[in-house]
């Protein structure tokens, strides 16, 4: 059973509103099941890889809102199949920074919402409170359309070691773990009635 280690919260009120609602989200998520997660995962990445590759390779996918992503860029991302592994505990910390403020290796990651350290079994995810708007208790990625329970969930993706490594070539994008994540969410959650 995965335990959510709260180990740091910055941002005051913010801060703690934003914590509890990474937690419930987590728990939530925890309590669906990994396995059943991957599975869900891998078949809705089954389904639109079939979808997808009856059109045209070259064409945007605009009807989905990704103008810049070809339907072969989407087919490509999701390869490999999902291979998910429960850790034992999730550190998290809520910062009241910016990703790229945390080295220069991130100097590109200014308007990043969430990000995870990965660790086989013990991995961190860092929420970043600058990126958030927070109205009583909805959550909302500034500048971005899904919603904050999308941006946990494609990063619990990274949590669960779906990370790129020497071995498992990753695409860390919209489609992997935002579209085919959320989606097969939403199918765990109206089975389970959550």
């Amino acid at each position: 059973m995965t335990y959510v280690l709260v180990e740091r919260v910055d941002g005051g009120d913010r801060g703690q509103i934003v914590s509890f609602e990474v937690q419930k989200i987590l728990n939530m998520l925890l309590s669906l099941g990994v396995e059943y997660i991957q599975n869900e995962c891998n078949s809705v990445a089954n389904h639109y890889r079939d979808l997808w590759s009856k059109r045209n390779p070259t064409d945007f996918m605009t009807e989905y809102g990704l103008q810049d992503v070809t339907y072969e860029s989407g087919i490509n991302e999701l390869y490999p199949s999902f291979s998910l592994v429960e850790p034992c505990t999730i550190r998290l910390n809520v910062l009241n920074s910016r990703m790229n403020e945390l080295g220069p290796q991130y100097s590109d990651k200014r308007d990043v919402a969430a990000g995870v350290l990965p660790d086989a079994m013990n991995p961190v995810l860092m929420i970043f409170l600058p990126t958030l708007e927070i109205s009583g208790s909805t959550i909302t990625w500034i500048n971005y359309v899904p919603t904050f329970k999308s941006v946990i969930t494609h990063e619990f993706l990274h949590l669960c070691g779906d990370v790129k490594t020497p071995e498992k070539e990753i695409v860390d994008g919209v489609i992997r773990h935002t579209k085919i994540g959320t989606e097969a969410l939403e199918r765990l959650e109206r089975r389970k009635c959550i």
